[in-house]
């Protein structure tokens, strides 16, 4: 399986750069090495999918890749081996031949890694002690939707997150790094041993009423069977409910409607979980203040821990404005 697809990694595709100032110097497009560059194309913004940024997998539910980053037009040093033949306009940048512009994901990697140590110097004593799981959490809570842009692969308008052309969407720092509002996460530090047993809960009241109460489940799951049909081993569900629970306002985990809110199922559970993805977020309207957080464990048929005998599975937890 290629690492792109894998279940436990942060896989990147690219969004668009943005560089306006190219409609003023090269309105038609210019060509460079036989190859046409046009703003409108590959650096038209941020909210756009580049068309060399790979869609999903195989199988549709299951979300690839993980997030977005900007890795269009991408201004970098330039070898001083001679020009780089190919790629996307490999020319002197406004005339500089120490830099030219480049675009691919592995300009948008990059950006993960660094979100991710952000992440673990602000919420950790060291780089170590945040689990990837997470790391993983806390930047898919704090990503921006494409929803709106345009995806320039299929030339059609991006939907809601999440979905196989931005994931969780484009990684954002505003939300992670900020002191308030109250956040709260749990580095796995519960462990599950059993299919169907007890699940993890723990109530909440949401901390600022002009921002979004946004919830993520990451599990690091145990390694799958080769050609397997679904590479999860171990399955956990993410549920959040409305206190009081007689309510019957529930929303579960990936279920995203088309304003990047969850959707508001009942008690008589019309919206499924989702059983394919190890990292599932709720996007709570504003209307729900005090709500409670479940961890189900749905399915425990692998050791994801080896330091813990049997079979388990641990798990992190990351809310975003609320305590």
């Amino acid at each position: 399986m290629p690492p792109a697809t894998a279940k436990n990694v942060i896989a990147m595709g690219m969004s668009e750069n943005y560089r306006p100032t190219w409609y003023e110097d090269w309105p038609s497009g210019w060509n460079s090495n036989g190859i046409t560059c046009q703003s409108s194309q590959y650096a038209a913004g941020f909210n756009y999918a580049s068309e060399r940024s790979r869609r999903g997998t195989h199988g549709t539910s299951r979300i690839k890749p993980d997030m977005m980053a900007p890795a269009t037009m991408i201004t970098s040093a330039r070898s001083a081996h001679g020009f780089i033949t190919g790629g996307w306009c490999n020319e002197d940048y406004y005339g500089v031949g120490r830099y030219l512009l480049s675009s691919g994901t592995s300009f948008a990697a990059p950006v993960a890694a660094g979100a991710a140590l952000l992440a673990s110097r602000k919420y950790s004593s060291n780089p170590a002690s945040a689990s990837p799981a997470l790391l993983k959490a806390m930047l898919a809570a704090g990503t921006v939707s494409l929803r709106g842009g345009t995806d320039h692969y299929s030339s059609t308008t991006i939907g809601p997150r999440t979905d196989v052309k931005q994931g969780f969407g484009r990684i954002n720092l505003e939300r992670l790094l900020s002191s308030t509002p109250a956040r709260f996460y749990l580095n796995q530090s519960h462990v599950f041993t059993a299919s169907g047993g007890t699940a993890w809960s723990q109530s909440f009241q949401r901390n600022d009423g002009t921002k979004p109460v946004i919830v993520v489940l990451a599990w690091t799951d145990a390694p799958g069977a080769e050609n397997a049909t679904s590479p999860l081993v171990n399955d956990l569900d993410l549920r959040v409910n409305e206190v009081p629970l007689s309510n019957c306002v529930i929303f579960r985990g990936n279920a995203i409607g088309s304003d990047d809110i969850s959707i508001q199922d009942g008690c008589t559970q019309t919206i499924q979980y989702d059983h394919a993805n190890n990292v599932e977020i709720v996007v709570l309207p504003s209307y729900i203040v005090d709500f409670r957080v479940w961890v189900i464990p749905t399915t425990i048929a692998g050791q994801a821990n080896p330091s813990i005998s049997g079979n388990n599975q641990d798990f992190a937890l990351y809310v975003y404005n609320a305590q």
